[in-house]
């Protein structure tokens, strides 16, 4: 059932120009974009969790929740609150920096793998047109 479904969609009709190795790399590609978005949702969780902690403050009992048990899975809880503060600021920054200069890398690579077949195909349609 979904196979007739996919061949039926746009998406289906718009890979049958394209060669089994075109159509692995389009599979990498969706894997790393899949990538790119868990590095964006872990940052945004450590950003939560750094919003949490500063609500919170630095005080005697644990951080509760979802921020504790962030705090908790790091190993930091024996940590001051300045040093947590530091730790999951720096994870958020890291992955949401990473996440955007891999994204921007990719892209290009994308768009480029792109224009090329774009062009290798439209070549073959003319040169078949004309022939």
């Amino acid at each position: 059932m979904f196979r007739k479904i996919w061949q039926n969609s746009t998406v289906g009709h718009a890979t049958r120009i394209l060669s089994r190795r075109d159509k692995f790399k389009l599979i990498i590609v969706v894997l790393i974009q899949i990538l790119l978005g868990i590095f964006d949702l872990l940052g945004v969780v450590f950003v939560g969790a750094l919003g949490v902690l500063a609500v919170d403050g630095p005080k005697a009992q644990p951080t509760e929740g979802y921020a504790g048990y962030i705090i908790q899975f790091l190993g930091v809880a024996e940590f001051s609150f300045k040093d947590q503060a530091i730790i999951i600021g720096t994870l958020a920054v890291l992955f949401l920096t990473s996440k955007t200069l891999l994204s921007v890398f990719f892209t290009r690579k994308v768009i480029f793998f792109f224009s090329r077949r774009g062009a290798t195909i439209s070549e073959n349609l003319i040169s078949r047109l004309l022939a």
